[in-house]
């Protein structure tokens, strides 16, 4: 695994961030407490688990279906990264981008999970929680884990999240002064102007079908 290229380490991040919200989603607790409450289960769940799921992906999917899809905003993250575009955007592709990218990001969490369970496991007696901003009635969040990696000084993920639908829900993930919709909304206004907003779609499918999860840049693929 290398972490010479943020975004490498963005991506990485943003699996233990996802990973963190698993079996939450019907909780009424602070934000703050349920990841640390949840990034215990996860620990826990790959290394009893992890050895299986290394070998047999579907196990990926099958967690991923169950604790975390639920959780993920995509309609918002798709909106996010979009940006200006989605204004321009007919309501038919505003449809078909959700979905795709949708599509994608679940493929990058369970590649990034078959990868890189050992390193979560790994890193786990490094996690730590400053204290949250949040106050009882708010709903907007942002979540704050730090933890080290070997060689690397201490990291601080900051996971935006908010309640909908009566649930905490993640919208974003911060790290390096970085955001994975700043990085998309980034890569995704280039593709556009290259190919317009349907030849970007017809990227994203074409990733979708062969299982190429990185993002599209070439310095971060």
């Amino acid at each position: 695994m290398k972490h010479s290229h943020p975004n490498h380490l963005l991506f990485w991040l943003l699996l233990i961030a996802w990973s963190c919200l698993g079996n939450v989603a019907a909780a009424a607790e602070p934000p703050e407490q349920l990841i640390t409450q949840a990034t215990a289960n996860l620990v826990s769940e790959l290394r009893t688990n992890g050895d299986a799921i290394r070998t047999s992906p579907r196990l990926a999917y099958d967690l991923a279906n169950k604790d975390i899809i639920p959780l993920i905003d995509f309609s918002t993250i798709a909106q996010r990264t979009l940006g200006r575009y989605w204004r321009r955007a007919s309501p038919e592709q505003r449809q078909r981008f959700t979905r795709e990218f949708r599509t994608f990001i679940i493929n990058l969490y369970v590649s990034a999970m078959v990868t890189y369970s050992q390193e979560i496991v790994s890193t786990a007696d490094s996690f730590e929680y400053p204290p949250s901003r949040w106050q009882p009635g708010e709903t907007i969040a942002t979540v704050r884990m730090g933890f080290k990696l070997k060689g690397m000084a201490p990291i601080e993920v900051g996971y935006g999240m908010h309640w909908k639908d009566g649930a905490w829900k993640i919208y974003d993930v911060h790290a390096l002064g970085l955001s994975f919709v700043a990085i998309y909304r980034s890569n995704f206004a280039s593709e556009i102007k290259r190919y317009r907003l349907d030849g970007l779609l017809n990227r994203l499918i074409a990733k979708n079908k062969t299982g190429t999860y990185s993002v599209f840049v070439t310095s971060a693929d």
